[in-house]
């Protein structure tokens, strides 16, 4: 699906980014890599080994905040891109979007 964003060669424009969640959310890729790193937080927990949970949720909050950059990035030139065209509410999760955004604009200014 992301594939054929890719612009055509010779062209200097990209498709728009539209269906499954890419009407909702900017960067649904991201959601779910995101999604499937928490489980697999989850999922590691052994009480004889703590450090493996530790450091899983470790590269897990890394990873989401790496991710959250880049969505929030790409969701800002989507809208300037596209316009009124992009649909798109959020960058990258709906429950936390609300909460996040103000954390890295703060880092911005």
């Amino acid at each position: 699906m992301l594939s054929n964003l890719r612009a055509k060669e010779g062209e200097k424009t990209r498709p728009k980014p539209t269906g499954f969640l890419f009407d909702v959310i900017a960067c649904p890729n991201y959601t779910f890599e995101i999604l499937g790193w928490v489980g697999y937080s989850i999922m590691v927990f052994d009480y004889k080994q703590p450090t493996y949970l530790a450091f899983s949720w470790l590269f897990t909050f890394v990873g989401f905040y790496q991710m959250t950059e880049w969505a929030l990035s790409k969701h800002r030139g989507y809208k300037k891109e596209y316009g009124a065209q992009y649909k798109a509410k959020i960058a990258l999760m709906p429950l936390f979007e609300n909460l996040l955004i103000p954390l890295f604009k703060q880092k911005k200014e």
